[in-house]
């Protein structure tokens, strides 16, 4: 009886999760425990909530135990390499996941390997993956567009979402996506004129268009009037409209307002190791160094990690600023 309970436990627990009917979810994951608390599919399913619920640091301590009593299993693999992935360990996800493929070929294997191999800029790597992916299920073209994207081939990467919206066309994050990409292929000015023509009719701006507004203003070389805007907008921004804006003031060496930027969503950000490379770079073009080593210690209480990066910092201070003759 306790078996056949545990086997329909297992069956509805899936179904829930690929529902990501997470509340619901949560409550079977604890029935399937007490019935059946040690087996490798309750520990899988218990380990595929956590990510699933982004309770990433739970997650990498259970996907560790894990590994070392089931180092066989494909799933177990898969689930640590998600897990690095949505932490932006890139280089762990990679490892996880190329593991798990070998052990067991599976489409979401390659597809999840193929976005992580993105991110780390193995663009040729990821692309065969994802392009065999795309071929079997027609579920890559928004990682393809991100690859082609990375590669500045915006044009490629229009016509992949374009496809894609006319399938899933109540789909918010693709329509969002191409939009944001569409404003890359206008001409500065063209982007100009339409902002300004929205601000004339009281109209606010939208999302997708702010990043290419400032990037326009920045690369016709009215600096003056991107610092204005954002010190003047950024309080409305979400944090995805801050990090994009930064990265592109970084990319084009407005050092001082990436700083500012990357300042507002550090909590978010502080995990990635790219990210905080690019603050500490920008920080110190801009002569804010001081300033973000005091940041770094009013948060490494939390992040133990911040207390190494603010020494390697103070060693590239000034002799008189760190208090030497």
């Amino acid at each position: 009886m306790t078996e056949n309970l545990t086997l329909v436990l297992q069956r509805n627990l899936r179904t829930l999760l690929r529902r990501s009917d997470l509340r619901e979810a949560g409550e079977v994951l604890e029935r399937l425990r007490s019935t059946d608390p040690l087996g490798l599919a309750t520990r899988e399913l218990e380990l595929e909530y956590l990510v699933r619920m982004r309770r990433l640091g739970e997650a990498d301590a259970l996907g560790r135990q894990l590994l070392e009593q089931f180092p066989g299993s494909s799933k177990i693999h898969y689930l640590n390499g998600h897990s690095a992935y949505l932490n932006k360990d890139y280089r762990r996800a990679v490892q996880h996941l190329q593991e798990a493929q070998r052990l067991h070929p599976f489409w979401k294997y390659r597809r999840w390997l193929g976005k992580a191999l993105t991110q780390l800029g193995e663009l040729d790597e990821a692309e065969a993956l994802l392009l065999e992916v795309e071929a079997e299920r027609h579920d890559c073209s928004a990682d393809l567009a991100w690859l082609y994207q990375r590669k500045g081939d915006f044009g490629r990467a229009i016509e992949l979402l374009e496809e894609r919206t006319k399938m899933f066309p109540d789909d918010a994050f693709l329509r969002d996506h191409l939009q944001r990409l569409r404003v890359r292929e206008l001409e500065p000015e063209e982007v100009q004129e339409e902002v300004e023509l929205m601000q004339s009719l009281g109209e606010g701006v939208s999302a997708e268009m702010i990043p290419g507004y400032v990037r326009s203003l920045l690369t016709t070389g009215q600096g003056k009037k991107a610092r204005d805007y954002v010190g003047q907008q950024r309080s409305e921004w979400d944090i995805r409209v801050l990090r994009s804006v930064a990265w592109d003031c970084h990319h084009l060496q407005a050092y001082d307002l990436a700083t500012a930027l990357f300042l507002e969503v550090f909590l978010q950000e502080k995990s990635n190791v790219k990210f905080l490379a690019a603050l500490e770079k920008a920080a110190d073009r801009c002569g804010r160094l001081e300033e973000l080593i005091a940041h770094y210690e009013a948060h490494a209480a939390n992040d133990k990690r911040l207390y190494g990066r603010m020494k390697k910092l103070e060693h590239r201070m000034p002799p008189a600023s760190r208090g030497e003759k």
